[in-house]
Protein backbone atom coordinates (compact mmCIF):
# COMPACT_ATOMS: atom_id res chain seq x y z
CA UNK A 1 0.00 0.00 0.00
CA UNK A 2 2.78 2.27 -1.05
CA UNK A 3 0.66 4.76 -2.81
CA UNK A 4 -1.67 5.55 -0.48
CA UNK A 5 0.66 6.22 2.08
CA UNK A 6 2.58 8.54 -0.26
CA UNK A 7 -0.09 10.33 -0.66
CA UNK A 8 -0.01 11.46 2.72
CA UNK A 9 3.20 13.68 2.34
CA UNK A 10 1.50 15.12 -0.77
CA UNK A 11 0.45 19.03 0.40
CA UNK A 12 -2.03 18.84 -1.52
CA UNK A 13 -3.96 15.81 0.51
CA UNK A 14 -2.55 16.07 3.62
CA UNK A 15 -1.34 19.88 4.13
CA UNK A 16 0.44 18.64 7.30
CA UNK A 17 2.64 17.01 5.58
CA UNK A 18 4.05 14.24 7.96
CA UNK A 19 1.90 12.71 10.92
CA UNK A 20 4.07 14.60 14.15
CA UNK A 21 2.59 13.49 17.44
CA UNK A 22 0.52 10.72 15.82
CA UNK A 23 0.84 7.22 16.19
CA UNK A 24 0.09 4.67 13.06
CA UNK A 25 -1.32 1.38 13.82
CA UNK A 26 -0.77 -0.95 11.33
CA UNK A 27 -2.98 -4.56 11.08
CA UNK A 28 -1.60 -6.83 9.00
CA UNK A 29 2.42 -5.67 9.07
CA UNK A 30 3.75 -8.81 7.43
CA UNK A 31 7.02 -9.11 7.03
CA UNK A 32 7.37 -5.34 7.03
CA UNK A 33 7.70 -4.32 3.21
CA UNK A 34 6.09 -0.85 3.96
CA UNK A 35 8.09 -0.18 7.09
CA UNK A 36 10.05 2.66 5.27
CA UNK A 37 7.03 4.15 4.27
CA UNK A 38 5.82 3.96 7.71
CA UNK A 39 8.95 5.73 8.74
CA UNK A 40 8.85 8.34 6.39
CA UNK A 41 5.57 9.61 7.91
CA UNK A 42 7.52 10.40 11.30
CA UNK A 43 4.92 9.59 13.68
CA UNK A 44 5.46 9.68 17.61
CA UNK A 45 4.56 5.58 17.61
CA UNK A 46 4.61 2.96 15.40
CA UNK A 47 2.27 0.32 16.68
CA UNK A 48 1.80 -2.79 14.46
CA UNK A 49 -0.10 -6.16 14.57
CA UNK A 50 1.19 -9.49 12.93
CA UNK A 51 -0.49 -13.06 13.55
CA UNK A 52 1.57 -15.09 11.07
CA UNK A 53 4.48 -15.90 13.34
CA UNK A 54 7.16 -16.71 10.58
CA UNK A 55 6.10 -12.97 9.09
CA UNK A 56 6.16 -11.46 13.18
CA UNK A 57 10.03 -12.99 13.41
CA UNK A 58 11.16 -11.19 10.59
CA UNK A 59 9.36 -8.07 10.85
CA UNK A 60 10.64 -7.68 14.92
CA UNK A 61 14.37 -8.15 13.46
CA UNK A 62 13.79 -5.01 11.33
CA UNK A 63 11.90 -2.77 14.68
CA UNK A 64 13.37 -0.04 16.54
CA UNK A 65 12.31 -0.21 19.83
CA UNK A 66 14.17 3.18 20.42
CA UNK A 67 11.81 4.83 18.25
CA UNK A 68 8.73 3.90 19.50
CA UNK A 69 8.04 0.82 17.42
CA UNK A 70 6.38 -2.02 18.87
CA UNK A 71 4.81 -5.65 17.48
CA UNK A 72 1.89 -7.49 18.71
CA UNK A 73 1.89 -10.81 17.98
CA UNK A 74 -1.90 -11.08 17.14
CA UNK A 75 -4.96 -11.09 14.68
CA UNK A 76 -7.13 -8.42 14.74
CA UNK A 77 -11.03 -9.29 14.77
CA UNK A 78 -14.18 -8.40 15.37
CA UNK A 79 -14.38 -9.46 18.98
CA UNK A 80 -11.54 -10.20 21.47
CA UNK A 81 -10.43 -13.97 22.41
CA UNK A 82 -9.10 -16.72 19.89
CA UNK A 83 -9.24 -16.60 15.67
CA UNK A 84 -8.36 -19.01 13.32
CA UNK A 85 -6.51 -18.17 10.68
CA UNK A 86 -6.10 -19.62 7.18
CA UNK A 87 -2.61 -19.86 6.08
CA UNK A 88 -2.12 -20.19 2.08
CA UNK A 89 0.85 -20.38 0.20
CA UNK A 90 0.89 -16.44 -0.82
CA UNK A 91 1.31 -15.48 3.12
CA UNK A 92 -0.23 -11.85 2.49
CA UNK A 93 -3.53 -13.31 0.97
CA UNK A 94 -3.97 -15.16 4.35
CA UNK A 95 -6.88 -14.31 6.57
CA UNK A 96 -9.44 -15.38 9.08
CA UNK A 97 -11.78 -16.58 6.21
CA UNK A 98 -11.59 -18.54 3.41
CA UNK A 99 -10.58 -17.33 -0.31
CA UNK A 100 -14.05 -18.33 -2.24
CA UNK A 101 -13.77 -15.15 -5.00
CA UNK A 102 -9.91 -15.02 -4.76
CA UNK A 103 -9.70 -18.61 -6.21
CA UNK A 104 -11.56 -17.47 -9.25
CA UNK A 105 -9.00 -14.97 -10.11
CA UNK A 106 -5.97 -16.88 -8.21
CA UNK A 107 -6.11 -20.53 -9.07
CA UNK A 108 -3.10 -21.52 -7.68
CA UNK A 109 -3.75 -20.77 -4.45
CA UNK A 110 -3.22 -23.32 -2.15
CA UNK A 111 -4.98 -24.19 1.88
CA UNK A 112 -1.48 -24.92 3.17
CA UNK A 113 -3.04 -25.40 7.42
CA UNK A 114 -5.33 -23.74 9.91
CA UNK A 115 -3.71 -22.42 12.96
CA UNK A 116 -5.67 -20.75 15.93
CA UNK A 117 -3.90 -17.48 16.78
CA UNK A 118 -5.14 -15.08 19.85
CA UNK A 119 -7.20 -11.98 18.41
CA UNK A 120 -8.06 -8.38 20.12
CA UNK A 121 -10.33 -5.71 18.94
CA UNK A 122 -9.88 -2.59 17.03
CA UNK A 123 -12.11 -0.98 20.09
CA UNK A 124 -9.67 -2.77 22.36
CA UNK A 125 -6.50 -1.93 20.87
CA UNK A 126 -8.18 2.03 20.92
CA UNK A 127 -7.95 1.68 24.99
CA UNK A 128 -4.78 0.31 25.01
CA UNK A 129 -3.21 3.21 23.24
CA UNK A 130 -4.48 5.30 24.50
CA UNK A 131 -4.87 7.95 21.08
CA UNK A 132 -5.37 11.53 22.01
CA UNK A 133 -7.86 13.41 19.85
CA UNK A 134 -6.05 15.83 18.47
CA UNK A 135 -3.68 14.11 16.69
CA UNK A 136 -3.87 13.19 13.05
CA UNK A 137 -3.52 9.38 13.93
CA UNK A 138 -3.28 6.90 11.12
CA UNK A 139 -5.13 3.49 10.65
CA UNK A 140 -3.17 0.99 8.10
CA UNK A 141 -5.98 -2.25 7.48
CA UNK A 142 -4.94 -4.94 5.48
CA UNK A 143 -6.39 -8.19 7.43
CA UNK A 144 -7.51 -10.26 4.00
CA UNK A 145 -11.60 -11.18 4.61
CA UNK A 146 -11.83 -9.11 7.71
CA UNK A 147 -11.86 -5.43 6.69
CA UNK A 148 -15.35 -5.56 7.08
CA UNK A 149 -15.99 -7.26 9.85
CA UNK A 150 -14.00 -5.32 12.01
CA UNK A 151 -14.65 -1.93 10.49
CA UNK A 152 -18.30 -2.70 11.08
CA UNK A 153 -17.51 -3.60 14.72
CA UNK A 154 -15.47 -0.40 15.41
CA UNK A 155 -17.39 2.18 14.36
CA UNK A 156 -17.77 3.66 17.86
CA UNK A 157 -13.83 4.48 18.14
CA UNK A 158 -13.16 5.30 13.84
CA UNK A 159 -13.30 8.70 14.90
CA UNK A 160 -10.15 8.58 17.38
CA UNK A 161 -8.18 8.74 13.78
CA UNK A 162 -7.79 11.20 11.26
CA UNK A 163 -6.73 9.13 8.62
CA UNK A 164 -7.49 5.44 7.14
CA UNK A 165 -4.91 3.58 4.66
CA UNK A 166 -7.29 0.22 3.35
CA UNK A 167 -6.40 -2.57 1.03
CA UNK A 168 -9.90 -4.74 0.11
CA UNK A 169 -11.39 -6.07 -3.56
CA UNK A 170 -13.38 -5.05 -5.84
CA UNK A 171 -15.53 -8.11 -4.90
CA UNK A 172 -16.02 -9.89 -2.37
CA UNK A 173 -13.20 -11.96 -2.13
CA UNK A 174 -13.24 -14.35 1.06
CA UNK A 175 -16.29 -15.67 2.52
CA UNK A 176 -18.17 -13.01 4.68
CA UNK A 177 -16.75 -10.07 3.22
CA UNK A 178 -17.38 -7.07 1.86
CA UNK A 179 -16.46 -5.40 -1.49
CA UNK A 180 -14.66 -2.04 -1.81
CA UNK A 181 -17.91 -0.03 -3.04
CA UNK A 182 -19.31 -1.42 -0.08
CA UNK A 183 -16.77 -0.43 2.50
CA UNK A 184 -16.74 2.99 1.23
CA UNK A 185 -19.97 3.56 1.85
CA UNK A 186 -19.85 2.16 4.83
CA UNK A 187 -17.10 4.52 5.76
CA UNK A 188 -18.68 7.56 4.22
CA UNK A 189 -21.81 7.12 6.63
CA UNK A 190 -18.95 6.87 9.56
CA UNK A 191 -17.48 10.59 8.36
CA UNK A 192 -14.83 9.06 6.05
CA UNK A 193 -14.41 10.59 2.61
CA UNK A 194 -12.43 9.04 -0.13
CA UNK A 195 -9.21 10.90 -0.79
CA UNK A 196 -6.80 8.49 -2.94
CA UNK A 197 -7.28 5.26 -4.59
CA UNK A 198 -4.39 3.66 -6.08
CA UNK A 199 -5.17 3.11 -10.12
CA UNK A 200 -1.51 0.92 -10.10
CA UNK A 201 -3.22 -1.94 -8.44
CA UNK A 202 -4.13 -4.97 -10.01
CA UNK A 203 -7.96 -6.05 -9.78
CA UNK A 204 -9.61 -7.87 -7.79
CA UNK A 205 -7.71 -5.48 -5.31
CA UNK A 206 -8.28 -1.87 -4.69
CA UNK A 207 -6.21 0.21 -1.87
CA UNK A 208 -7.53 3.48 -1.12
CA UNK A 209 -6.60 6.51 1.30
CA UNK A 210 -9.72 8.03 3.29
CA UNK A 211 -9.80 10.85 5.87
CA UNK A 212 -11.95 11.94 8.63
CA UNK A 213 -14.64 14.75 7.77
CA UNK A 214 -14.62 16.20 11.49
CA UNK A 215 -17.77 18.38 10.89
CA UNK A 216 -19.86 15.31 9.08
CA UNK A 217 -18.34 13.54 12.46
CA UNK A 218 -20.21 15.34 14.50
CA UNK A 219 -23.08 15.53 12.87
CA UNK A 220 -22.97 12.05 12.97
CA UNK A 221 -22.68 12.72 16.55
CA UNK A 222 -25.76 14.34 17.40
CA UNK A 223 -27.42 12.23 15.27
CA UNK A 224 -26.75 9.50 17.34
CA UNK A 225 -27.53 11.24 20.36
CA UNK A 226 -30.91 12.45 19.03
CA UNK A 227 -31.64 8.81 18.03
CA UNK A 228 -30.89 8.06 21.76
CA UNK A 229 -33.31 10.89 23.14
CA UNK A 230 -35.85 9.45 20.62
CA UNK A 231 -35.58 6.01 21.85
CA UNK A 232 -35.70 6.64 25.65
CA UNK A 233 -38.97 8.93 24.58
CA UNK A 234 -40.24 5.38 23.02
CA UNK A 235 -39.41 3.96 26.10
CA UNK A 236 -41.60 6.71 28.12
CA UNK A 237 -44.20 6.35 26.04
CA UNK A 238 -43.57 2.12 26.26
CA UNK A 239 -43.98 3.39 29.97
CA UNK A 240 -47.46 5.82 29.64
CA UNK A 241 -49.11 2.29 27.66
CA UNK A 242 -48.03 0.30 30.61
CA UNK A 243 -49.41 2.79 33.25
CA UNK A 244 -52.83 3.31 31.13
CA UNK A 245 -52.87 -0.20 31.31
CA UNK A 246 -52.24 -0.31 34.66
CA UNK A 247 -55.33 2.02 34.85
CA UNK A 248 -57.75 0.06 33.04
CA UNK A 249 -56.78 -2.82 35.62
CA UNK A 250 -57.36 -0.55 38.16
CA UNK A 251 -60.87 0.23 36.82
CA UNK A 252 -61.63 -3.60 36.88
CA UNK A 253 -60.23 -3.74 40.70
CA UNK A 254 -62.48 -0.82 41.95
CA UNK A 255 -65.68 -2.76 39.87
CA UNK A 256 -65.04 -5.50 42.13
CA UNK A 257 -64.58 -2.74 45.06
CA UNK A 258 -67.98 -2.01 44.32
CA UNK A 259 -69.39 -5.45 44.96
CA UNK A 260 -67.50 -5.48 48.70
CA UNK A 261 -69.04 -2.53 49.53
CA UNK A 262 -72.37 -3.69 48.84
CA UNK A 263 -71.45 -6.68 51.00
CA UNK A 264 -69.99 -4.00 53.80
CA UNK A 265 -73.22 -2.20 53.71
CA UNK A 266 -75.43 -5.40 54.67
CA UNK A 267 -72.80 -5.78 57.66
CA UNK A 268 -73.65 -2.28 58.66
CA UNK A 269 -77.05 -3.41 59.19
CA UNK A 270 -75.74 -5.97 61.56
CA UNK A 271 -72.79 -3.51 63.40
CA UNK A 272 -76.28 -1.25 64.02
CA UNK A 273 -77.45 -4.26 66.10
CA UNK A 274 -74.88 -4.49 67.90
CA UNK A 275 -74.93 -0.65 68.24
CA UNK A 276 -78.22 -1.48 70.68
CA UNK A 277 -76.34 -3.86 72.60
CA UNK A 278 -73.14 -1.19 73.50
CA UNK A 279 -76.02 1.89 74.41
CA UNK A 280 -76.70 -0.11 77.69
CA UNK A 281 -73.00 -0.14 78.10
CA UNK A 282 -72.96 3.28 77.27
CA UNK A 283 -75.56 4.08 80.04
CA UNK A 284 -73.46 1.94 83.19
CA UNK A 285 -70.22 4.34 81.62
CA UNK A 286 -73.34 7.19 82.24
CA UNK A 287 -72.53 6.29 86.09
CA UNK A 288 -68.89 6.05 86.30
CA UNK A 289 -68.93 9.66 84.32
CA UNK A 290 -70.73 10.99 87.45
CA UNK A 291 -68.23 9.51 89.88
CA UNK A 292 -65.56 11.49 88.26
CA UNK A 293 -67.51 14.50 88.33
CA UNK A 294 -67.50 14.43 92.18
CA UNK A 295 -63.76 13.32 92.06
CA UNK A 296 -62.99 17.03 89.45
CA UNK A 297 -64.92 19.03 92.39
CA UNK A 298 -62.58 17.68 94.99
CA UNK A 299 -59.80 18.99 92.69
CA UNK A 300 -61.16 22.39 92.37
CA UNK A 301 -60.96 22.92 96.03
CA UNK A 302 -57.41 22.08 96.18
CA UNK A 303 -57.00 24.77 93.15
CA UNK A 304 -58.55 27.55 95.98
CA UNK A 305 -55.78 26.49 98.20
CA UNK A 306 -53.48 26.91 95.91
CA UNK A 307 -54.47 30.12 94.52
CA UNK A 308 -54.27 31.49 97.93
CA UNK A 309 -50.79 30.79 98.91
CA UNK A 310 -49.40 32.01 95.23
CA UNK A 311 -51.36 35.27 96.57
CA UNK A 312 -49.04 35.33 99.53
CA UNK A 313 -46.20 34.32 98.10
CA UNK A 314 -46.45 37.26 95.31
CA UNK A 315 -46.61 39.94 98.67
CA UNK A 316 -43.42 38.78 100.05
CA UNK A 317 -41.96 39.22 96.57
CA UNK A 318 -43.26 43.02 96.84
CA UNK A 319 -41.26 43.34 100.03
CA UNK A 320 -37.96 42.12 98.56
CA UNK A 321 -38.40 44.19 94.99
CA UNK A 322 -39.03 47.63 97.58
CA UNK A 323 -35.53 46.62 99.73
CA UNK A 324 -33.27 46.52 96.28
CA UNK A 325 -34.86 50.04 95.49
CA UNK A 326 -33.28 51.50 98.37
CA UNK A 327 -30.02 49.51 97.87
CA UNK A 328 -30.01 51.68 93.72
CA UNK A 329 -30.94 54.79 95.43
CA UNK A 330 -27.65 54.87 97.51
CA UNK A 331 -25.85 53.80 94.89
CA UNK A 332 -26.57 56.24 92.78
CA UNK A 333 -25.53 58.88 95.25
CA UNK A 334 -21.90 57.28 95.62
CA UNK A 335 -21.45 57.86 92.04
CA UNK A 336 -22.42 61.43 92.17
CA UNK A 337 -19.46 61.70 94.71
CA UNK A 338 -16.79 59.84 92.15
CA UNK A 339 -18.19 61.86 89.21
CA UNK A 340 -16.37 64.93 90.98
CA UNK A 341 -13.47 64.07 91.50
CA UNK A 342 -13.28 62.91 88.12
CA UNK A 343 -13.10 66.20 87.14
CA UNK A 344 -10.59 67.82 89.48
CA UNK A 345 -8.18 65.42 88.22
CA UNK A 346 -8.76 66.44 84.49
CA UNK A 347 -8.16 69.95 85.28
CA UNK A 348 -4.66 69.46 86.82
CA UNK A 349 -3.93 67.31 83.24
CA UNK A 350 -5.10 69.98 81.44
CA UNK A 351 -2.57 72.36 83.22
CA UNK A 352 0.09 69.98 82.87
CA UNK A 353 -0.57 69.27 79.36
CA UNK A 354 -0.03 73.40 79.04
CA UNK A 355 3.42 73.42 80.73
CA UNK A 356 4.83 70.25 77.90
CA UNK A 357 3.38 72.26 74.99
CA UNK A 358 5.69 75.28 76.32
CA UNK A 359 8.73 73.50 76.94
CA UNK A 360 8.73 71.85 73.56
CA UNK A 361 7.89 75.23 71.39
CA UNK A 362 11.62 76.61 73.56
CA UNK A 363 12.85 73.13 71.96
CA UNK A 364 11.73 73.82 68.51
CA UNK A 365 13.06 77.43 68.41
CA UNK A 366 16.80 75.70 69.75
CA UNK A 367 16.60 73.31 66.68
CA UNK A 368 15.63 76.36 64.43
CA UNK A 369 18.36 78.59 65.52
CA UNK A 370 21.09 75.70 64.77
CA UNK A 371 19.63 74.88 61.54
CA UNK A 372 20.02 78.51 60.41
CA UNK A 373 23.42 78.30 61.01
CA UNK A 374 24.66 75.10 59.85
CA UNK A 375 22.82 76.40 56.39
CA UNK A 376 24.83 79.57 56.34
CA UNK A 377 28.03 77.20 56.51
CA UNK A 378 26.54 74.67 53.38
CA UNK A 379 25.39 77.58 51.29
CA UNK A 380 29.27 78.84 51.65
CA UNK A 381 30.78 75.36 50.35
CA UNK A 382 28.13 74.87 47.78
CA UNK A 383 29.20 78.11 46.10
CA UNK A 384 32.86 76.92 45.90
CA UNK A 385 31.85 73.86 44.55
CA UNK A 386 29.60 75.67 41.66
CA UNK A 387 32.27 77.46 40.45
CA UNK A 388 34.46 74.54 40.21
CA UNK A 389 31.66 72.37 38.67
CA UNK A 390 31.33 75.40 36.10
CA UNK A 391 34.38 75.08 34.65
CA UNK A 392 34.31 71.02 34.55
CA UNK A 393 30.62 71.48 32.43
CA UNK A 394 32.22 73.61 29.91
CA UNK A 395 35.02 71.49 29.40
CA UNK A 396 32.58 68.41 28.98
CA UNK A 397 29.99 70.47 26.78
CA UNK A 398 32.80 71.25 24.47
CA UNK A 399 33.61 67.46 24.42
CA UNK A 400 29.94 66.41 23.91
CA UNK A 401 29.91 68.70 21.11
CA UNK A 402 32.29 66.88 19.25
CA UNK A 403 31.05 63.54 20.38
CA UNK A 404 27.61 64.44 19.48
CA UNK A 405 28.44 65.81 15.57
CA UNK A 406 30.24 62.04 14.73
CA UNK A 407 27.37 60.36 16.38
CA UNK A 408 24.75 62.32 14.19
CA UNK A 409 26.70 61.43 11.23
CA UNK A 410 26.88 57.18 12.20
CA UNK A 411 23.05 58.09 12.84
CA UNK A 412 22.00 59.67 8.98
CA UNK A 413 23.91 55.98 7.85
CA UNK A 414 21.85 53.87 9.91
CA UNK A 415 18.66 55.50 9.60
CA UNK A 416 18.97 55.31 5.15
CA UNK A 417 20.00 51.79 5.97
CA UNK A 418 16.63 50.86 8.05
CA UNK A 419 14.47 52.88 5.55
CA UNK A 420 15.52 50.30 2.87
CA UNK A 421 14.98 47.76 5.19
CA UNK A 422 11.39 49.12 5.94
CA UNK A 423 10.26 49.84 2.49
CA UNK A 424 11.21 45.95 1.75
CA UNK A 425 9.09 44.94 4.48
CA UNK A 426 6.76 46.60 4.21
CA UNK A 427 5.73 45.25 0.50
CA UNK A 428 6.25 41.62 2.43
CA UNK A 429 3.87 42.54 4.95
CA UNK A 430 1.53 43.70 2.09
CA UNK A 431 1.59 40.07 0.11
CA UNK A 432 1.38 38.74 3.80
CA UNK A 433 -1.81 40.72 4.58
CA UNK A 434 -3.52 39.71 1.22
CA UNK A 435 -2.76 35.88 1.72
CA UNK A 436 -4.09 36.05 5.33
CA UNK A 437 -7.29 38.14 4.07
CA UNK A 438 -8.40 34.76 1.91
CA UNK A 439 -7.72 32.35 4.14
CA UNK A 440 -9.60 34.91 6.57
CA UNK A 441 -12.70 34.57 3.73
CA UNK A 442 -12.16 30.83 3.21
CA UNK A 443 -12.29 30.15 7.33
CA UNK A 444 -15.60 32.42 7.28
CA UNK A 445 -17.48 31.21 4.77
CA UNK A 446 -16.51 27.37 6.72
CA UNK A 447 -17.81 28.91 10.07
CA UNK A 448 -21.18 30.02 8.27
CA UNK A 449 -21.79 26.27 6.87
CA UNK A 450 -21.08 24.96 10.25
CA UNK A 451 -22.99 27.40 11.94
CA UNK A 452 -25.92 26.55 9.53
CA UNK A 453 -25.27 22.73 10.42
CA UNK A 454 -25.06 23.40 14.22
CA UNK A 455 -28.29 25.42 13.83
CA UNK A 456 -30.17 22.53 12.20
CA UNK A 457 -28.48 20.19 14.85
CA UNK A 458 -29.80 22.84 17.67
CA UNK A 459 -33.46 23.28 16.04
CA UNK A 460 -33.85 19.10 16.60
CA UNK A 461 -32.67 19.44 19.74
CA UNK A 462 -35.18 21.76 20.67
CA UNK A 463 -38.10 19.37 18.73
CA UNK A 464 -36.66 17.01 21.17
CA UNK A 465 -36.53 18.37 24.33
CA UNK A 466 -40.15 19.65 23.71
CA UNK A 467 -41.04 16.16 22.58
CA UNK A 468 -39.35 15.09 26.39
CA UNK A 469 -41.53 17.59 27.71
CA UNK A 470 -44.66 16.66 26.85
CA UNK A 471 -43.66 12.60 27.53
CA UNK A 472 -43.22 14.18 30.94
CA UNK A 473 -46.15 16.19 31.19
CA UNK A 474 -48.00 12.98 30.40
CA UNK A 475 -46.52 10.86 32.72
CA UNK A 476 -46.92 13.30 35.63
CA UNK A 477 -50.79 13.26 34.71
CA UNK A 478 -50.52 9.84 34.91
CA UNK A 479 -49.06 9.27 37.93
CA UNK A 480 -51.83 11.98 39.09
CA UNK A 481 -53.91 9.94 38.22
CA UNK A 482 -53.28 6.77 39.84
CA UNK A 483 -52.66 8.76 43.14
CA UNK A 484 -56.32 9.85 43.02
CA UNK A 485 -57.43 6.66 42.16
CA UNK A 486 -55.82 5.03 45.19
CA UNK A 487 -56.91 8.31 47.49
CA UNK A 488 -60.55 7.11 46.28
CA UNK A 489 -59.95 3.28 46.85
CA UNK A 490 -58.49 4.23 50.13
CA UNK A 491 -61.26 6.28 51.71
CA UNK A 492 -64.03 3.77 50.82
CA UNK A 493 -65.72 2.59 54.37
CA UNK A 494 -63.83 -0.80 55.69
CA UNK A 495 -61.10 -0.71 53.95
Amino acid sequence: MRAPLQSLLDPAVNPQGLLLGATVLVVGGGAGADLPHWRSLKPQRLAIWEPQAALADELQRKLRAEAGETLVRAAVAPTEGRTTLQVLNNPRESGASLPTGLLVHQPRLQLQASQEVPAQSLGQIVDQLDLRLDAPHLLVLDAPGQAGAILQASLDVLPRFAWLVLRTGTEPLYQGDLPGADLIALLHDAGFDLMVEDADTLPPHRELLLQRNPSRVQLLQLGQRLEAALAELAQGRVQIEALTAAMAEAEKTAGKRKVQVEELFAAKVEAEKIAGKRATQIEALSEAKAELEKAAAKRAAQTEAMVQAQAQADQIAGEREAKSLQKIEALTSENAEQRKGHEEQAKLAAERQSQIEALAQEKADLAAARDLEAKAKNAALSQRDAEATAKNQAQAQREAEAKAKAEMATQRDALSAERTQLVSARDLLAKDRASLSQQLKTMAKASEDLSEKLKVAEAGNQELAHRQQLMNDELVKAEAQIELIKDLLLREPGL
